[in-house]
């Protein structure tokens, strides 16, 4: 098998098997709160099956909404299916109580759709504004990968989706996800009529994008190729139009986007000069010090051990890495920019966005944490109560030095420690998360990395 074969086969199995962790884990016990990629923005699914009896054939079209949703209890960007009679708010996020694949062992339209779930009507729209501001520092953390000039999605951002063009169905891979992209001035196509995704959008084709990834080998940026789709109108960002001017003058644009790659060659890679692209949907804040800790950073928790249990117990509370490969990165990021934006006298837009900075300040003052020679980030489900239900970050801290305390302790100290933390409920839940499938996704997501020698798309 080559190399580029074995990322693609690792890369399907760890996106299935986390499919199947979220299909056991999630339970009206333990809900996960779904926060929307981009509120508003809801596919169509068209399924198309042949039913074959014995003498007769009938063909069927079914539509399903198709939501894109990010899971901070999962840390992973998954889609829901969804064909009720009931409408559901496409810019409220969802609390879901159960994740499947397919409806009964006879459906056949969940066995080939990775990263696409049905609830089976347990889901419900809530009101949690605040929460869907977590959403740009969880895209953060979930990295595109480059290797020779191919784009692979991560496992934690990756699903399929159905089309149906002419009289034929088609799949497709997706992935959500954020990167920084450079465009060049006057290097773009205005396009009337670009199919994306099933429908015709108004917009501006760039054929010769370019990404950067960060090789942690060498501690260095290397630049790949992406063709983007920038839409005008509709749902689009207001600021593409902005783009349209700089790029119609000769001016080059620096920008961090939301959007999704589009892999449409039956195989999760995008490759140059071929159908595959990213349709951009909105300009992102960058958060450097966030995206440093999805390529360096490690699990960070206790282990304990019991009187009941004969193996020990690990509870995972945040994401840790060291202050100084924080720095190499960010300056090595920060260098790289610069000198582009001066070789290609290009735009840099995310120097213009206040937005990132409020968030921060909201979310990420109290929970990103600096400590002597680390930094670490709680936990992304701990983060959803600390917002949700208004947990003081003293109060978390308490109970994380609490736990601390009790992995230092005897077996019996420590068995009373836990007994007496899980007398409440919601602390009861707290230390449910921590050893949850959110750690999976993170130790998959660095795996693939680490295993395949990728370098991550910033």
């Amino acid at each position: 098998m080559s190399d580029i074969g074995a990322i693609v086969k690792d890369l399907l199995t760890y996106a299935n098997e986390l499919d199947k962790k979220f299909e056991r884990e999630v339970t009206s016990e333990r809900p996960v709160y779904g926060l929307h990629v981009m509120p508003g923005i809801v596919l169509l699914l068209k399924h198309h099956a042949l039913m074959i009896k014995r003498y007769t054939a009938k063909e069927f079209l079914t539509n399903y909404d198709h939501f894109m949703l990010v899971f901070p209890e999962l840390l992973s960007i998954r889609a829901i299916r969804f064909s009720g009679k009931e409408r559901l708010d496409a810019s409220s996020s969802f609390l879901v109580s159960k994740l499947s694949r397919q409806k009964g062992e006879s459906s056949k339209i969940g066995r080939n759709l990775i990263g696409s779930f049905i609830t089976e009507g347990k889901l419900e729209n809530i009101d949690e504004t605040v929460l869907q501001l977590l959403s740009p520092v969880l895209l953060e953390l979930i990295r595109p990968f480059l290797k020779t000039n191919l784009i692979f999605p991560s496992p934690l951002s990756l699903m399929t989706h159905e089309i149906f063009v002419g009289n034929f169905s088609k799949r497709l891979f997706l992935s959500p996800c954020t990167l920084t992209v450079i465009l060049k001035g006057k290097n773009f196509k205005y396009v009337k009529r670009f199919q994306a995704l099933g429908e015709m959008l108004e917009g501006l084709l760039i054929n010769d994008g370019i990404v950067l990834a960060f090789d942690t080998s060498q501690e260095r940026l290397e630049e790949g190729s992406l063709k983007v789709f920038l839409p005008l109108g509709g749902f689009a960002d207001e600021r593409f139009k902005l783009y349209q001017e700089y790029l119609k003058a000769g001016r080059s644009i620096i920008t961090h986007l939301l959007g999704i790659l589009v892999f449409e060659e039956k195989v999760p890679i995008l490759k140059p000069n071929t159908q595959g692209y990213f349709l951009a949907l909105q300009e992102m804040p960058i958060y450097l010090d966030v995206e440093a800790l999805a390529v360096y950073g490690e699990l960070y928790g206790f282990t304990f051990k019991f009187t009941h249990l004969s193996r020990t117990s690990q509870k995972y509370c945040a994401i840790r890495c060291r202050k100084d490969q924080v720095e190499r990165f960010t300056q090595a990021v920060q260098r790289k920019i610069l000198s582009l934006s001066r070789e290609l006298n290009a735009h840099i837009t995310f120097e213009e966005l206040k937005i990132g900075d409020v968030t921060k300040e909201k979310l990420l003052s109290e929970y990103l944490i600096s400590e002597n020679h680390h930094i670490k980030l709680l936990a992304p489900p701990l983060l959803v109560p600390a917002i949700t239900k208004g947990l003081e970050s003293k109060v978390l801290q308490e109970i994380l030095n609490t736990l601390q305390k009790a992995a230092s302790c005897t077996k019996i100290e420590a068995s009373l420690i836990f007994m007496k933390l899980n007398e409440k409920p919601w602390t009861r839940a707290l230390l449910a998360e921590m050893s949850g499938a959110w750690k999976d996704s993170f130790n998959y997501q660095r795996d693939l990395a680490t295993k395949h020698k990728l370098a991550y798309i910033i």
